[in-house]
């Protein structure tokens, strides 16, 4: 089960910070509550706690911000399995937790379960995104400001799946489009030019309602285990997407949605390839880029940013990742240091070390009186 992560800040005065995923950032108030940390009220709520190469605290929020903690500056931070526990924790100690604001919507994967393991057959799925624009129009003026929707400023624009059994494709394969009124126009071209359909197909192929119902019924369906790259981001995103659109379901279909999912995350699995050898670093979370990380293992994806290639080059890099887990590792052996070349001033000064010291004096008054 997912746990829910918190942390407290110190600061001066007593008013510490208090972060709790899924909550906005407080601060300890002299009354001894909890009160909206008026310099992160716009930064959304706290969507994740991590350490990042430094061992820092990097505490993330919704609207793509983070602050960046060390040790000193962290009071305590710990796990809690439910919201009850974590209440309870701070109640225990004379805080309690402000209720969350009526209206802010619940996530639809409550019951999400992280493996550590890659599963024998499982489904590739990746999101293509598009930021999210709120329309004026003015005379003959058309104004766009970024808005949010249900607390993120992005929605799914490609939505794309592949299974596979290990190194086996599987016969799983979806990929579509989705248009809304809040993606810039430049959108809808776009998906018009790598669909190659007319306009009145796109549209309806690519309506919220259509796409969500088929990724449903092709994908969900099969009760597979889904593997992303780094899975936050996406899972935010469908949770959006289906929740505008879950009471247009059916009950089959709803049952399908709010079921138990298991994912598996690729850049942690990345990490942890990265540090197997390392024992006193193997918590310590890597943040990178999948196509840079393909970069590293001679992987060429020639059509990045588009979500059915970077499916297949998750699968292609967790493949490789796989072998290197199971390679031995290549020991530096100890390096050879050549001596030092001896010139002629050091053999003379060598010389010197071993002459008699009055007759060193000497021969520098003999050479004092000479000149």
């Amino acid at each position: 089960m997912p746990s829910i992560d918190f942390l407290e800040r110190t600061a001066s005065g007593q008013r510490n910070y208090f972060y709790i995923v899924g909550y906005p950032a407080y601060r300890f108030t002299p009354q001894h509550q909890l009160a909206l940390a008026p310099e992160n009220s716009k930064m959304g709520n706290v969507t994740r706690i991590d350490r990042d190469a430094g061992q820092r605290y990097v505490v993330q929020f919704q609207k793509g911000q983070q602050i960046l903690l060390t040790e000193k500056r962290v009071a305590q931070h710990h796990e809690f399995a439910t919201t009850t526990a974590l209440t309870q924790y701070l109640q225990d100690r004379g805080v309690v937790l402000p209720a969350v604001a009526e209206g802010t919507p619940l996530s639809i994967f409550q019951s999400l379960q992280v493996t550590q393991q890659l599963p024998r057959e499982y489904v590739v799925v990746d999101c293509e995104f598009a930021q999210l624009f709120q329309t004026q129009r003015q005379s003959d003026q058309i104004h766009r400001t970024q808005t949010t929707v249900a607390g993120i400023n992005f929605g799914v624009f490609q939505l794309s799946a592949l299974g596979y059994a290990g190194d086996r494709a599987i016969d799983l394969s979806f990929n579509r489009y989705v248009d809304r009124p809040e993606f810039a126009p430049e959108m809808k071209l776009r998906g018009l030019t790598e669909t190659g359909v007319t306009m009145a197909t796109y549209t309806q192929r690519a309506a919220p309602l259509a796409v969500l119902r088929a990724f449903i019924t092709q994908v969900l369906a099969r009760r597979l285990p889904l593997v992303f790259w780094n899975y936050h981001n996406d899972l935010k995103a469908l949770d959006v997407l289906i929740q505008m659109n879950l009471q247009k379901l059916t009950e089959a279909e709803r049952a399908i949605v709010l079921a138990p999912l298991t994912v598996f995350d690729g850049e942690t699995y990345m990490s942890r390839v990265l540090n197997r050898h390392n024992l006193s670093r193997n918590t310590v979370a890597y943040q990178l880029p999948l196509n840079g990380v393909a970069g590293l293992l001679n992987i060429v994806n020639p059509h990045q940013h588009n979500a059915l290639w970077d499916a297949q080059t998750t699968q292609t890099v967790l493949v490789e990742l796989t072998k290197l887990q199971g390679q031995a590792a290549q020991v530096v052996t100890v390096p050879t240091v050549e001596p030092a070349p001896t010139t002629s001033a050091t053999r003379t000064q060598h010389w010197l070390s071993w002459w008699p010291r009055r007759l060193q004096r000497g021969t520098r008054r003999t050479i004092s009186e000479n000149e």
